[in-house]
């Protein structure tokens, strides 16, 4: 499970809201499992949060996304004619569906592939 825990900032404390008990920590180590429907935990906690007036962790997200996206960009023009890159695909597809498009995926490899338009 360590390398699932890799997708998340080592200073994040992930907390867990599941309807179904068996499956808190199941895909990852969390440090609060909450059982119970997520809009509904959602709708209770909302307005106990405060606006914070630093953004660095935002800040950084943010320009983490922008190097990811030039990067996908990049691996998305190299061209190999043994394989279809998988940003070359879903950049294709974004760039020729009408604006109003709605693509799904399974979870797992065809997830992660939309996730890089």
């Amino acid at each position: 499970m360590e390398a699932i825990r890799g997708f998340f900032d080592s200073k994040a404390k992930i907390i867990q809201v599941d309807i179904n008990a068996t499956n808190l920590g199941k895909r990852s180590p969390i440090d609060i499992g909450v059982v119970g429907d997520v809009a509904a935990t959602l709708e209770q906690l909302t307005p106990l949060l405060k606006q914070r007036e630093k953004s660095d962790h935002l800040d950084r997200a943010l320009e983490n996304w922008k190097a990811d996206r030039k990067d996908y960009k990049e691996h998305a023009e190299e061209r190999d004619p043994s394989l279809i890159h998988p940003q070359f695909l879903t950049q294709t597809l974004d760039r020729l569906a009408a604006d109003d498009a709605i693509f799904t995926a399974d979870g797992g490899s065809p997830m992660v592939w939309l996730l890089r338009t």
